[in-house]
C-alpha cells in the first residue's frame, strides 16, 4: 500500500500560464565534510506578473526533528525554522516536504532566482529537490490547474491514481499532466499515465520530471495513474516518491510554424509560415552536417499569417533545423532539401 499523501496546494482559473520550475541536483548540506551554505537557481520563464508562486522543498534526514535551519528567496528571509507541512519516514528514514508561498517576495522580472538554505547541524541533510510554481498573467491565454504536492510513496510492483478536480472553461486547446518523482536507482521502472497517454521512465536516478500533453477532452476530473513495476532485481531505497503534481487545461494562442524548402545547387530556399495565433519570441534557423553547426541565422519572428523567405548556402545533404521560443516553451521543425 502507497505510503503517504499529496495534498492540492492551489487549484483555480487564471488569464494566463502556469509554469512548473524544478532544480536538477539535489544537495548536501551539514556533517563534517559538507559546506553549511549552499545555494540553487531556478529559471521560470518571465510570462508577465504572477498571481501566485509557491516555493517547495523535499528534504532528506535521519532525525525527527532539524535545528538551526534558515531559506531565502533572493535575500529576502522566508523561514528560521524547519516546520515542514508534510513527513514520512520510510525504514529508516525520514522526508518532509517544505511549500512556502512565496507571492509576496516574488520579482517577476528576475530571469534568475537564488535559493539559499543555511544548515548548521550536526547530521547530514540532503535536499532532494528545489521547484517553483508561477501563475502568471498572460495575454490570449487561459488555464484551469490543480497542483498537489506532498510525499507519496510507492514500493515496486505499486500504482496509485490522483484524482485532481478543475474548474471547467471553454475554447480548451491544451490539457498537460506535469509531475516529479524521485527514483531511487536506475534499475527501477515508473509509468506515469492520464487519458490513455503514458510515458515510462528507466535508467536515472535522483528527480526526474515527467510531463506531456494529453488529449483536450472536456473533464471535470483529471486522473493521473503512477506505476512503480515490479522490481527484476533488488534495489535499494526501494520506494519511488511523487512531490509534485500539476495537472492543467486551458485556452493558447500559439504560434504555428510550418517551412519548406527548394534547392538550387549549393542555394537552399526556406520559406517559413506562421499559421498561428501568436508571433514567436525568438526564431533561428541552424544547418548542421555531421554534427557540426554549418550555418546559424537568428530571423525576424512572423507575425500571424506573415511569411519569411531566407536563402542558404548550404551544400546537399545538410539538416535544416526551424527553432522558435514561446513563453518559455522551444519547439523546432528539421528539413533535409
Amino acid at each position: 500500500m502507497p505510503i503517504g499523501a499529496l495534498q492540492v496546494y492551489s487549484r483555480g482559473v487564471i488569464d494566463g500560464e502556469v509554469v512548473y520550475e524544478t532544480a536538477p541536483l539535489a544537495i548536501r548540506l551539514g556533517g563534517l565534510s559538507n559546506p553549511t551554505t549552499q545555494s540553487i537557481i531556478l529559471t521560470p520563464p518571465v510570462l508577465g506578473k504572477p498571481k501566485l508562486a509557491l516555493l517547495e522543498l523535499t528534504i532528506k534526514h535521519t532525525s525527527p526533528s532539524i535545528s538551526r535551519w534558515r531559506l531565502w528567496l533572493n535575500g529576502v528571509a522566508i523561514t528560521r525554522e524547519f516546520k515542514p507541512n508534510y513527513s514520512i519516514k520510510l525504514e529508516d528514514t525520514y522526508y518532509s516536504k517544505c511549500v512556502f508561498d512565496v507571492t509576496p517576495i516574488f520579482d517577476w522580472k528576475k530571469r534568475q532566482h537564488h535559493i539559499t538554505i543555511r544548515y548548521e547541524g550536526s547530521e547530514i541533510l540532503l535536499v532532494e529537490h528545489v521547484g517553483m510554481i508561477v501563475a502568471y498573467e498572460a495575454e490570449k491565454s487561459k488555464t484551469s490547474y490543480a497542483f498537489a504536492g506532498g510525499l507519496l510513496a510507492l514500493s515496486p510492483g505499486e500504482s496509485t491514481a490522483i484524482r485532481l478536480d478543475l474548474e471547467p472553461i471553454d475554447g480548451v486547446n491544451r490539457a498537460r499532466v506535469e509531475t516529479v518523482l524521485l527514483v531511487p536507482s536506475r534499475l527501477a521502472k515508473v509509468k506515469v499515465e492520464s487519458f490513455n497517454v503514458s510515458k515510462t521512465i528507466n535508467g536515472v536516478v535522483g528527480v526526474e520530471e515527467v510531463e506531456f500533453d494529453i488529449p483536450t477532452k472536456p473533464a471535470k476530473t483529471m486522473e493521473t495513474i503512477i506505476t512503480h513495476y515490479p522490481a527484476e532485481q533488488p534495489y535499494y531505497p526501494r520506494h519511488v516518491l511523487i512531490t509534485g503534481l500539476l495537472v492543467s487545461y486551458g485556452w493558447y494562442a500559439e504560434p504555428k510554424i510550418v517551412a519548406r524548402s527548394r534547392r538550387h545547387d549549393n542555394t537552399v530556399e526556406l520559406v517559413i509560415r506562421n499559421e498561428g495565433e501568436a508571433r514567436p519570441e525568438k526564431l533561428m534557423v541552424v544547418g548542421v552536417q555531421a554534427g557540426s553547426i554549418l550555418v546559424r541565422r537568428f530571423v525576424e519572428p512572423p507575425e500571424p499569417g506573415e511569411e519569411k523567405i531566407l536563402e542558404l548556402e548550404l551544400p546537399a545533404g545538410v539538416l535544416v533545423r526551424v527553432v522558435w521560443t514561446y513563453h518559455g516553451r522551444t519547439r523546432y521543425i528539421d528539413l533535409r532539401p
